[in-house]
């Protein structure tokens, strides 16, 4: 049996709420506060990936032109 592993929060969220858990006493699993809790810190984390991506993206952007590098799509010319 392999163990898959998880590199995420959002991974784990996804799979817990695959399973449809639920209990007499406890209701379901999405409901539960700590898995609420765990679905916002999977949403923050998602946004400060996509944030850190952007940064890393213009700072590339920004050596390129203090570079003086014209080889983004807007100035590519054709080479013979």
């Amino acid at each position: 049996m392999k163990i898959v592993e998880y590199t995420t929060l959002q991974q784990i969220v996804d799979q817990l709420k695959s399973c449809d858990y639920n209990t007499e006493e406890g209701g379901p699993l999405v409901k539960n506060i700590a898995f609420i809790a765990l679905k916002k810190m999977a949403k923050k984390e998602k946004e400060e990936g996509d944030l850190i991506r952007i940064i890393k993206r213009i700072h590339t952007e920004h050596i390129r032109d203090l570079n003086g590098d014209q080889d983004d799509d807007n100035t590519k010319e054709v080479k013979e």
